[in-house]
């Protein structure tokens, strides 16, 4: 199975750096749980702190062992994923075409994952790892 990571390094300066504030998308901008290229399923996993990463997996139709895992800036969330460079669900169609699943998760303390702070890093690769874990599986 062949993991893929989409770092975002953006720093949004007019957020503060340790407690962002914490965008609360609807399920529906995510986009629809089922087209005619993808299955959308929304799940969580507990980190090693205790706190539930809610992420976002899109399982290609067309059976695939690769998969495309994004994460977001420290002042981002999951939805990045969708309208990453203003285009859209076209990122979506797009890692579908390539015949990948792909992966958009909220970091602890980001979206609507559990936690309040974040640690620029230090902890988010923990969270990382937990989400690949549950990619490989």
């Amino acid at each position: 199975y062949l993991i893929l990571v989409i770092i975002n390094t953006y720093v949004g300066a007019y957020f503060k750096f340790d407690s962002p504030f914490q965008i609360q998308i609807p399920v529906f901008d995510l986009g629809p749980k089922f087209t005619d290229r993808y299955e959308r399923e929304d799940s969580s996993v507990l980190n090693d702190r205790g706190f539930r990463i809610q992420y976002s997996y899109y399982k290609n139709k067309n059976s695939s062992d690769t998969c495309l895992v994004y994460a977001h800036c420290n002042s981002g969330c999951r939805i990045e994923g969708i309208i990453i460079s203003n285009i859209g669900l076209q990122f979506v169609q797009a890692t579908m075409e390539y015949g990948w699943n792909l992966c958009l998760f909220d970091f602890a303390g980001s979206g609507i994952s559990e936690g309040e702070y974040i640690s620029l890093g230090y902890f988010e690769c923990m969270d990382l790892q937990a989400i690949i874990s549950v990619m490989l599986k």
